[in-house]
Formats: C-alpha cells, sequence, structure tokens
C-alpha cells in the first residue's frame, strides 16, 4: 500500500486530470483502497484540494473537446 507522500499525492492528480479513470481505478493504480483514498480526501485539506484541482482539468479538458 502506498503512503502519503508527495509523489502519492501527485501520481493520483495526474491520472484524475489526464485520463478517465474512476476513483476505484486511480486507486488500484497507485495502490491504496478507495477508503484510504477518502480517508485523505476528508482528513488533508491538502489533498482533498489538489484532488478538485484535478476534477476541474479533466472537466476543462472534456469541455475542450466537445
Amino acid at each position: 500500500m502506498a503512503k502519503y507522500t508527495p509523489e502519492t499525492v501527485e501520481k493520483i492528480c495526474i491520472l484524475i486530470s489526464e485520463d478517465y479513470l474512476s476513483i476505484a481505478n486511480v486507486c488500484d493504480a497507485v495502490e491504496i483502497s478507495r477508503e484510504t483514498f477518502y480517508e485523505w480526501k476528508k482528513n488533508k485539506p491538502e489533498f482533498a484540494q489538489a484532488v478538485e484541482e484535478a476534477i476541474e482539468e479533466r472537466q476543462e479538458r472534456l469541455y475542450r473537446l466537445a
């Protein structure tokens, strides 16, 4: 299982923003459980913000493709 590190956060955010993966697929890719992902999101404001920014980037990319 991956530990909470800046590198893990960066990888998660890249996967979210650049791919069209579900959160479950992202978690599998970085070897954490979905429970861990949501626990980090709940308890680590910097993680929650980074994830939200990655989701916004993905949405903007999708809008440009439409």
